[in-house]
């Protein structure tokens, strides 16, 4: 089995449950990215980091298992706009409910490792943003 590609793998998931967000558009695998007039990142966006994990343990009479996690950072427009953080709010929430409980085909399980997306404040440009981290299980 091919090793898995976590980031790709939950966008895809994302993609498919959250009608407000497009891969490559504003739902993008790898770091946080900055927005840019010049840059086709736009202020509201969410990024999806392969992350570490906890180590494969052999359970006796079962498949060894892995548990890669994700970091999902969900941005809202700047607080300049109207809404900025009820949006985002909700964005957050959306994001975290197409991930809990709903793995990337070929994965076991997705657990957020939260009851909620942790509000972590705004950032240099007044986004406001969230944190929600995902355990995944995979067979290997």
């Amino acid at each position: 089995m091919p090793a898995p590609q976590t980031d790709i793998d939950v966008v895809d998931v994302i993609d498919g449950a959250v009608g407000s967000l497009s891969k490559g558009v504003n739902l993008f695998a790898g770091p946080t990215r900055d927005y840019s007039l010049n840059s086709s990142i736009p202020h509201r966006a969410v990024f999806v980091l392969a992350d570490g994990g906890d180590l494969s343990s052999p359970i006796k009479g079962t498949a060894d298992e892995r548990h890669p996690y994700v970091s999902i950072r969900v941005r809202s427009d700047p607080e300049s706009s109207a809404s900025a953080f009820q949006l985002g709010q909700v964005l957050a929430r959306e994001v975290y409910d197409a991930i809990d409980q709903s793995p990337p085909a070929g994965y076991i399980d997705s657990r957020t490792l939260g009851s909620q997306p942790a509000y972590i404040g705004p950032d240099d440009d007044g986004h406001h943003e969230w944190l929600i981290t995902v355990s995944l299980t995979v067979d290997v």
